[in-house]
């Protein structure tokens, strides 16, 4: 795990932008796991801007949402694969699609986890899995205790985390579950890239840098990775 600490939240989205452009694009399709929430936001505004000004071409890659949210009464505004369509997809001109997300209207979610597996199998696998951080360690929504060696599949949220989500869902329920990639389907990604940035994870991104790999802190088996970057700012690096 390699920790580079960027001075602002403009540079870890440019320097994140420049890691996603160097995907080997030779004859195959770059299938990149996309992350959602406010983190983010700054790479989507910066790969939207530079695919729209012809300094990257992203129209051959394929994504797919890390997670989403399940439950009686999610409405398609609050789930991540609108989120993604809003804030990366149609901004940048790319085809609806490419980006391939979980059913939130799924009655079935231990059948959706398979089929969303097979569809990361079938698309060749993961080039690069973007994350963020939760201010408990969670990667995707594998909260603390998840096995490293889960699949994609349903997952209870944290009350942090849904507190951290609420926002999506001024007009709604808040769910109390969701479906998420597992950390071991994560893990087999050929590059990860996590990002943090702002004081609020100054915390967390320090017990990662101290942690040996352990389920109470998920993030911290991304240190068994052969090819993991960790990007932040000052604010969420100020511990390192």
């Amino acid at each position: 795990m390699k920790f580079v600490k960027l001075s602002n939240k403009d540079e870890v989205a440019q320097t994140a932008a420049e890691l996603l452009s160097k995907l080997d694009t030779a004859g195959t399709s770059p299938v990149v796991a996309l992350p959602t929430g406010k983190t983010p936001l700054q790479l989507y505004q910066r790969l939207v801007q530079l695919q729209n000004t012809g300094q990257l071409d992203l129209a051959g890659f394929t994504w797919f949402a890390l997670d989403e949210f399940c439950g009686i009464g999610v409405p398609r505004s609050s789930t991540f694969g609108s989120y993604l369509e809003t804030h990366f997809i149609l901004p940048a001109g790319l085809s609806v699609s490419s980006l391939h997300a979980l059913d939130f209207n799924s009655t079935d979610a231990n059948a959706e986890a398979v089929r969303y597996e097979q569809s990361i199998a079938k698309a060749g696998g993961l080039d690069l899995a973007i994350l963020g951080i939760g201010h408990n360690g969670h990667i995707g929504f594998n909260e603390p205790g998840t096995s490293f060696a889960s699949r994609t599949g349903p997952r209870n949220l944290a009350p942090r985390t849904r507190e951290a989500n609420a926002y999506l869902f001024a007009d709604s329920d808040m769910p109390y579950t969701a479906i998420s990639m597992g950390i071991g389907t994560i893990m087999e990604a050929h590059r990860i890239l996590l990002m943090a940035t702002g004081e609020a994870k100054a915390e967390i991104i320090h017990r990662l840098s101290e942690t040996d790999p352990t389920t109470a802190l998920p993030a911290s088996v991304l240190k068994n990775h052969p090819n993991c970057v960790v990007l932040v700012d000052e604010g969420a690096g100020a511990r390192l």
